[in-house]
């Protein structure tokens, strides 16, 4: 016989032989094939239950769609006539708006994307745009105000003239041009 406590049998870990001739003994009429059967039916009973209960899940497959690449042309188009490039200096420096345009036409000749073509002793001068920023100069603070297409940019260009120009207090004098009195 199994131990006895207050709520029903114990059952000890015990050799394989030992619980079988325990099973024996309260069913002296068992067999070691029905104990298998028991066994398997019991573990498809525990799986039938665990799929019963467990809730419907939906499985959906998306399908994807893998395309070729496609060959893009981009072109960008400058909208800047010579007035409008007038007019936008004359903006950038209302107090002085036909000094700046006479500034900017020796500096560029009112080309928004020209590199200054003066070769110093360093090689080709590093200026560019409408007001000919220089970028060996001016380069790493255009860059920390966020003008980081000066140098092709018209109007990034001319926002960079406009804080040199109050840097050097509110006048020309950055500009060869104004310098040497070519306006």
């Amino acid at each position: 016989m199994l131990p006895q406590t207050h709520s029903g049998f114990v059952l000890r870990l015990e050799p394989k032989l030992t619980l079988i001739k325990h099973l024996r003994n309260m069913f002296p009429n068992i067999t070691t094939q029905v104990v298998g059967w028991a066994i398997i039916l019991g573990i498809l009973l525990g799986i039938f239950i665990d799929i019963y209960r467990t809730p419907y899940v939906l499985v959906v497959y998306a399908e994807t769609k893998v395309e070729e690449p496609k060959e893009v042309r981009i072109e960008v188009i400058y909208n800047w006539t010579e007035e409008r490039i007038v007019e936008e200096i004359q903006n950038t420096f209302p107090e002085a708006p036909q000094l700046a345009v006479r500034i900017a036409k020796c500096e560029s000749g009112l080309v928004i994307d020209i590199q200054s073509n003066h070769v110093l002793d360093y090689g080709r001068e590093q200026s560019f745009g409408l007001m000919q920023i220089h970028a060996k100069v001016w380069d790493n603070k255009a860059k920390q105000l966020g003008y980081y297409n000066y140098k092709t940019d018209p109007i990034d260009n001319l926002k960079m003239a406009r804080y040199i120009y109050e840097k050097s207090g509110n006048n020309f004098n950055a500009w060869t041009c104004y310098t040497k009195k070519m306006v």
